[in-house]
């Protein structure tokens, strides 16, 4: 749902999108099933030009919290 998001929002056109940019998402509305499910997207990139996206969703154990121990 994240890459179909980027793409709905214009990202393919941005031309500030360069090769190496990495992407974080753990928002679930977008793209996620909760908060420690991270979603990592990258763009690939051929002949200079953006033809695809890439991206894994891995499960950190620690999220973080608004307050220390939270």
């Amino acid at each position: 749902r994240f890459i179909k998001w980027m793409i709905r929002n214009g990202y393919e056109e941005n031309p500030q999108i360069r090769d190496g940019d990495i992407f974080a998402n753990n928002d679930a509305f977008i793209g996620t099933v909760q908060v420690p499910d991270v979603m990592d997207v990258v763009p690939i990139f051929h002949s200079g030009k953006l033809v695809g996206w890439a991206g894994a969703v891995c499960h950190e154990l620690e999220a973080g919290g608004i307050t220390p121990g939270g």
